[in-house]
This record gives C-alpha cells, sequence and structure tokens, in this order.
C-alpha cells in the first residue's frame, strides 16, 4: 500500500497507515470468505486459532502463507501452535512457571 500526500506532515503518515487502527487493510475475496465463516482477518505467518478473553489466545502457523517460501522468511516462523497466556496477578504468573506452565515471562 502507497500513500502520496499533497502537503509535508511529518505526523500525517502515522495516522493514516494501517497501524494506526484508523482503517484496516484487507486483503482479496479470501478476506472476505474469511468475515463470512467469523474467522480473523490476516495474512501473516499464523492465524488466531482460539481465546479465551483475559487468559489465553492461540495461534496457528498459516498454511497458507504468502511468502513462506520467500527468501527473506526461510528458517522463520517455525512453531505449528504458540499460545499467550496472561496472568493478572504476580505470584500467580510466578507459581505457573515454577509448574512449568509456560517458558517465557514478559513484564509490563
Amino acid at each position: 500500500m502507497r500513500f502520496e500526500f499533497a502537503k509535508v506532515n511529518p505526523e500525517l503518515h502515522l495516522i493514516a497507515g494501517p497501524d494506526a487502527g484508523v482503517r484496516p487493510c484487507l486483503g482479496g475475496r479470501h478476506a472476505v470468505r474469511q468475515v463470512d465463516h467469523g474467522a480473523a482477518i490476516g495474512s501473516g505467518p499464523y492465524v488466531v486459532e482460539g481465546y479465551d478473553f483475559g487468559k489465553r489466545v492461540s495461534y496457528l502457523r498459516n498454511p497458507h502463507y504468502w511468502a513462506k517460501d520467500h527468501n527473506t522468511r526461510r528458517g522463520m516462523f517455525n512453531f505449528e501452535r504458540i499460545v499467550f497466556k496472561y496472568y493478572k496477578d504476580e505470584t500467580v504468573r510466578h507459581e505457573a512457571f515454577k509448574a512449568g506452565e509456560f517458558e517465557i515471562s514478559f513484564r509490563k
């Protein structure tokens, strides 16, 4: 996607870009089909497999990822499934880590 602006503005690309959340950049017909079936829209290496709001999100590797054989992506995205678990309490997170529930912990 390319944006061309009539006037120079150092912040305009941040406002109009897809990461700003103003307007998502959707793909072709496959994106519309996914919306009809209730799946999340995306063309990245992983798709949302399931979620439990506020507790976990699981991603499954996308077998139809457009750049899976691209030179710049070779050797990347090797995990079949990625699960992010969220813990609101630091003590519970620490106990879950000690019990082997997850391998990496990120703090705010």
